[in-house]
């Protein structure tokens, strides 16, 4: 992580989360439904399927589905941003002069924040989004709002103590 002060820190929310969860769990219900009954059209009527194997694609399934979206967020410094991801290795770090624009686009349910970078890039960030039901987040428009001022308040301003930093006019 670069260095600087942690100005806001952005994650999936609570509500977020159960409603990811619940996701999760339906998903997982399918999952087995479609292990049952191809073990029953495909005739096999060992009960190790019906008391291992089916609880066992299941609490795989829920666990990988949940550790997957549960991860992920954004960490805003003076410096710029960081986008957080289960894998550490795979965070990245943006400077605010490498930022043009920041917005919202609509991905199915979802509204997202999407970074654009002066390189061509983007960013669609896992968190803040706002979406139906227990995916809303009530204090979405807050967060975008409070992301943007900190881009337009650091994005002219280097970092403190560097040569090149600017200052406001004396009075």
């Amino acid at each position: 992580m670069s260095d600087g002060r942690l100005l806001v820190s952005y994650r999936p929310t609570l509500r977020q989360l159960s409603g990811r969860t619940v996701f999760a769990g339906v998903m997982t219900a399918v999952g087995a439904l479609v292990v049952l009954v191809s073990a029953m059209i495909l005739g096999i009527r060992s009960p190790l399927v019906y008391l291992v194997l089916l609880p066992l694609v299941a609490v795989l399934a829920f666990v990988m589905l949940s550790e997957v979206s549960r991860h992920g967020g954004l960490d805003v410094t003076e410096q710029g941003i960081r986008r957080v991801t289960p894998r550490r290795a795979s965070s990245r770090f943006v400077p605010w002069h490498q930022v043009s624009d920041i917005r919202t686009e609509r991905r199915g349910w979802r509204t997202v924040v999407v970074i654009s970078l002066k390189s061509g890039g983007q960013w669609r960030l896992r968190a803040p989004y706002d979406s139906r039901w227990l995916s809303h987040d009530p204090d979405f428009e807050p967060k975008l709002f409070r992301l943007r001022n900190l881009w337009e308040t650091y994005r002219t301003w280097s970092t403190e103590g560097s040569p090149n930093r600017r200052s406001a006019p004396d009075q």
